[in-house]
């Protein structure tokens, strides 16, 4: 499959730092298919990842409007959303994911980011009381928690949740060095020493 294939390589740039490179190939593959709600969303979070927000909130609707019922299109719409400010969205993006999958955390970490960001602590609080109840969230990944102790500026936290997430050998952790969500922990000398030994460039 040309298009998945584009896709996955593209991605692969992107989390190597090859923005631009990543991004063209990227869009191939949503050329390539353009009927698939997965590869334009895709193309939206990796458009995230490189910081064009405006760009990525467009294909993440553009993706919603080819599948509706398409939870990882309005949770990866709400993290765009945040970057830009637009809490009330976010968080409707958010809540409409989790409508869609309630069992499956990661739009519920992303709606407790989006609280803790925008200064809605207890809120953000009781999100993450809500993931520590495993019984409704079977799977976790603590590399996402780290994002909410981030959005909370609890950097201790947050890096005790990204050794976690390193330890369990989470696949999330190739996004370490391009993720927005941990911007705030670049200056900490911690985040260097954890970008090595992952073997990020």
């Amino acid at each position: 499959d040309d298009s998945l294939s584009h896709g996955m390589y593209g991605w692969y740039l992107v989390t190597m730092g090859r923005v631009d490179e990543g991004i063209a190939e990227l869009k191939r593959s949503q050329q390539l298919d353009p009927l698939a709600q997965e590869r334009t969303s895709v193309l939206g979070w990796n458009l995230y990842l490189a910081r064009r927000y405006d760009e990525s909130i467009e294909q993440h609707r553009k993706a919603i409007e080819l599948e509706p019922d398409y939870w990882p299109g309005y949770s990866w719409l709400g993290n765009a959303l945040a970057q830009k400010g637009r809490w009330p969205e976010a968080i409707e993006a958010f809540q409409k994911a989790i409508s869609i999958e309630p069992v499956i955390a990661v739009p519920t970490i992303g709606l407790g980011r989006v609280y803790a960001v925008s200064g809605k602590k207890d809120e953000a609080i009781k999100v993450l009381a809500e993931l520590n109840d495993r019984s409704k969230h079977p799977y976790v990944s603590s590399y996402l928690i780290a994002s909410i102790y981030a959005g909370l500026g609890d950097k201790d936290k947050a890096f005790a949740s990204l050794e976690r997430a390193y330890e369990d050998r989470s696949w999330y952790m190739s996004h370490l060095k391009v993720d927005p969500e941990l911007d705030s922990l670049h200056s900490d000398p911690r985040f260097a020493d954890l970008v090595r030994r992952v073997g990020l460039p």
